[in-house]
């Protein structure tokens, strides 16, 4: 992750510190013989008698503005980890969309993602990897 920060650093973007307006944007690619995200992940385990969806947040922990849900097995491309390892960048389609996110095959170097397809931050808790 230090590695991430370091080349969000070097490319001009920030992290910014109002938690309101904070935005931790999720890299991708970086290594030029592996897809830009490397893991397909699902939403499981969600508890049926909690909120009932995934929140997706502009950053890596629950301090962080949310700006969508996913729900029970809605599937998302695993794109980079925080540096305590506890949340992902995931970039994913919008819902009942079949769209190219444009992270399957390499980019380099490691870029935040400026795609077609929505991304954020989730608590890894709640995402089972299935692929990659």
């Amino acid at each position: 992750m230090r590695k991430i920060l370091g080349a969000i650093a070097l490319l001009g973007y920030s992290v910014v510190s109002s938690a309101d307006n904070a935005v931790m944007p999720v890299m991708v690619g970086g290594e030029e013989d592996l897809d830009a995200c490397g893991s397909v992940g699902v939403v499981s385990g969600l508890a049926p008698r909690g909120d009932g969806f995934l929140a997706v947040r502009t950053g890596a922990n629950a301090s962080y503005k949310l700006v969508d849900k996913l729900l029970e097995g809605q599937q998302v491309l695993m794109c980079s980890t925080s540096a305590d390892g506890k949340w992902y960048g995931i970039v994913y389609a919008p819902e009942n969309k079949d769209l190219d996110c444009g992270v399957s095959s390499p980019i380099s170097p490691a870029q935040p993602y400026q795609g077609k397809c929505k991304s954020g931050w989730v608590s890894g808790l709640w995402i089972k990897q299935i692929a990659g």
